[in-house]
C-alpha cells in the first residue's frame, strides 16, 4: 500500500476517534451510545469483593462490569491460641469465629486442638494434695489460658485475688476441671470483656468479677449454684445477663450499679434474689422472675429508673423492704396468689404505676408500701387482707374509690392521706382506724358501710384524730333487702355499692 494512503486511513482513524470523544461516544443520527471496548484485563491486586476483571473503552475510558463481576471468598480453617473458625485466606471475611472452650484434658471442645496454657500463671496445691488452685498471675498477656492440672493435680479453683487488678487481661479460658471461682479472683480487671464459665464451676465468689467495667455479656454455667455477693457489682457495660436454671441464690449487690444493664434472663431454680442485687441496674426494662423465686429481697430493684414491667412468679411469697421503691416507670406489676409479704416501702414512688391486685394471700401491706404512686387509679384488695399499714397508700392522688374486703381489721396511721377518695366501701370487720388514715385531699362525697348503725357507733371510739373527712361523709348502712324504714341503706349491685 503506497505510503500516502496509508497515512490517510491513519488520519482518518485519528480524526473519528476525537469526533467519537468529543461527541461522548454518541452517534448522532438515532441518539444511541457507541463504546468501544478492550479485550478482559485482570484486576491482580483485586479482594474478594472487588472486581476480578474488566474492560474499558477505548473512546471514553468508561469500565464495563462483567455479568459476574465478583470473585469468590476461598475459606480455610482458622486456629490460634484464642480462636478457631473459618475464614477467608484473601480478606477479612471471617464465619463461625469463637474463642476456644477447654475440657478437663485442655483441648478445646469444639476444634479439639490443644490449647496451650498461660505462662507465668503460679499454681497451688491443696493441703491435702488432692487439687490445685491458680494461686497469682502478674502477667501482661491479653488472652489468659488456666492449665487442666498442675504437677497431675486438677486445677479446681481460681483462688482469691488471683487475677485482681490485672489491667493487661482481655479474656480467660477456663478448662472444665474448675468448680470454683474464689472471692475477688477478676477484681478489677478493666479490659476484661470475654469470660467462659464452663458447667464445672459450681460457685462463683463475692466480688469475683466486681468493677470488670469491659464485660458487656455473660452466661453463668448450668454448674452454678450460687452468685455471691457483688460478684459483678459496677461492671459498667454489661448489658446483658442469663442466669441458668441451676442457679438458687443471687447474692447482696451481685449486679448493683451495672448501670447499662438491660436485660436479665433468671433461671428457673431461683429461690432468693439478695439485697440490693439489682439496685442502681438503671436501664433495666423488664423482668421475669421465675416461679421458683421465694423471695425479693430488700432493695433488690430499687431505683431500676426504666424498669417498666415485673412480672413475680408463682412461688414468691416475700416482697423485701424497698423492692422496688424509686422505679418510676414501672407501670404494671403482677403480683402472684402465694405472696405474703409486702414490705415497707416495696412500691414507693412508683409514680408510673397505675393498677394494682394484690391477693389475698397477704394478711398485711407494709409501711408506706405505695406511698406516693401518683398514678393509681386502681386498687384491688382480695379477702384475706388483714391490716393495712401505715402510710400505705399516702399521697396516691388519683385514688379516688376503694373497696375495702371484709376481712380488714385494723387500717393503721396515714394509710389514705392525701388521696382524693370519693367513694369508699368500709367493712363492718375493721375496729381500729388510727389517726389520719382517711386524711384526705378533698371531702369523700359517700362512705358505704358494712355493718349497722350501732355497729358505727361502736367503732366511734377506736377511729383516731384527723379523720374528719371520713366522720363527716354522707354514711349508708348496708342491709340486703330492702329496708322498711326511711334511712340511708345501700347493697352491692353486680359488684358495684348502690344506694337502695
Amino acid at each position: 500500500m503506497p505510503k500516502k494512503l496509508k497515512r490517510g486511513i491513519f488520519l482518518c482513524l485519528c480524526l473519528l476517534v476525537l469526533a467519537c470523544t468529543l461527541s461522548g461516544c454518541y452517534i448522532q443520527s438515532n441518539g444511541m451510545q457507541l463504546h468501544i471496548f478492550s479485550d478482559p484485563i485482570e484486576n491482580v491486586d483485586h479482594k474478594c469483593d472487588e472486581l476480578h476483571y474488566y474492560r474499558f473503552c477505548l473512546l471514553c475510558g468508561c469500565i464495563k462490569k462483567p455479568k459476574n463481576p465478583f470473585g469468590h471468598h476461598d475459606y480455610i480453617d482458622i486456629h490460634n491460641h484464642s480462636h478457631h473458625g473459618t475464614g477467608c485466606k484473601n480478606c477479612s471475611v471471617l464465619i463461625d469465629y469463637g474463642w476456644h472452650s477447654q475440657d478437663q484434658n485442655g483441648m478445646c471442645k469444639t476444634c479439639k486442638q490443644v490449647l496451650t496454657p498461660t505462662p507465668g500463671i503460679t499454681y497451688k496445691e491443696s493441703p491435702d494434695k488432692t487439687y490445685a488452685s491458680v494461686y497469682f498471675y502478674p502477667g501482661q498477656e491479653e488472652t489468659v489460658i488456666i492449665a487442666p492440672t498442675y504437677n497431675g493435680l486438677p486445677v479446681k479453683e481460681i483462688g482469691g485475688s488471683a487475677f485482681k487488678n490485672n489491667k493487661y487481661i482481655k479474656a480467660v479460658i477456663i478448662p472444665e476441671t474448675v468448680t470454683t471461682v474464689a472471692s475477688s479472683a477478676f477484681y478489677n480487671c478493666e479490659n476484661l470483656s470475654v469470660i467462659n464459665f464452663p458447667d464445672s464451676i459450681t460457685s462463683i465468689g463475692s466480688s469475683a468479677f466486681a468493677n470488670c467495667e469491659s464485660l458487656t455479656s455473660i452466661r453463668i454455667g448450668n454448674g452454678v449454684t450460687s452468685i455471691g455477693s457483688r460478684a459483678f457489682e459496677s461492671c459498667d457495660l454489661l448489658e446483658t445477663v442469663t442466669i441458668s436454671d441451676s442457679v438458687k441464690t443471687i447474692g447482696s449487690y451481685a449486679f448493683h450499679n451495672c448501670e447499662r444493664l438491660i436485660d436479665v434472663t433468671f433461671g428457673n431454680g431461683v429461690t432468693d434474689i439478695g439485697d440490693h442485687a439489682f439496685e442502681d441496674c438503671r436501664r433495666l426494662d423488664k423482668i421475669d422472675i421465675p416461679g421458683n423465686a421465694i423471695s425479693i429481697g430488700e432493695y433488690a430493684f430499687y431505683r431500676c429508673d426504666r424498669l417498666t414491667e415485673a412480672t413475680l412468679g408463682s412461688g414468691t411469697s416475700i416482697i423485701g423492704n424497698f423492692a422496688f421503691c424509686g422505679c418510676m416507670n414501672l407501670k404494671k406489676v403482677s403480683l402472684s396468689p402465694g405472696i405474703t409479704e409486702i414490705g415497707t416501702s416495696a412500691f414507693e414512688n412508683c409514680s408510673s404505676l397505675t393498677e394494682i391486685h394484690i391477693p389475698g394471700s397477704v394478711a398485711r401491706i407494709g409501711e408506706s408500701a405505695f406511698c406516693h404512686c401518683v398514678s393509681l387509679t386502681k386498687v384491688t384488695l382480695e379477702e384475706g387482707l388483714v391490716t393495712i399499714g401505715n402510710s400505705a397508700f399516702w399521697g396516691c392522688k388519683e385514688l379516688t374509690e376503694l373497696t375495702i374486703p371484709d376481712s380488714v381489721t385494723h387500717i393503721e396511721m396515714s394509710a389514705f392521706m392525701a388521696c382524693t377518695l370519693h367513694e369508699l366501701v368500709l367493712p363492718k370487720s375493721v375496729v381500729e382506724i388510727k389517726d389520719g388514715a382517711f386524711s384526705n385531699y378533698v371531702s369523700i362525697s359517700k362512705v358505704y358501710y358494712g355493718g349497722t348503725e350501732s355497729d358505727w357507733d361502736a367503732l366511734l371510739p377506736s377511729i383516731g384524730r384527723g379523720n374528719s373527712h371520713l366522720l363527716d361523709a354522707p354514711r349508708f348502712y348496708y342491709s340486703e333487702k330492702r329496708p322498711e324504714t326511711f334511712g340511708n341503706y345501700w347493697r352491692f349491685v353486680n359488684g358495684v355499692p348502690t344506694a337502695w
